[in-house]
C-alpha cells in the first residue's frame, strides 16, 4: 500500500471513528435492550467511555481490512 493510501485511510478512518463514537454515546437511549447494552455505553463509568471508542474503532479496522486486504 502506498503512503498516500495510508494517509487517506488514517484520516478518513479517524473521522469515521469520531463520528461513530458520537453516535455510540446516545445509541443505548435509542435501542434499549440487554444485547445492545454490551456494546453501547449505559452509564458514565470509565469502562463505558472505553466502549465509546473501542467498538467504532474495531468497525473502522475491519472495514480497512476488507477494503485494502492483507497488504
Amino acid at each position: 500500500m502506498s503512503n498516500n493510501k495510508i494517509i487517506i485511510y488514517t484520516l478518513i478512518g479517524s473521522l469515521l471513528s469520531f463520528i461513530l463514537s458520537a453516535l455510540w454515546h446516545f445509541s443505548y437511549e435509542w435501542f434499549q435492550n440487554p444485547i445492545t447494552a454490551t456494546i453501547f455505553p449505559v452509564n458514565e463509568s470509565a469502562w463505558e467511555h472505553v466502549k465509546l471508542f473501542y467498538f467504532p474503532a474495531i468497525i473502522v479496522y475491519i472495514l480497512g481490512y476488507f477494503i485494502y486486504g492483507k497488504n
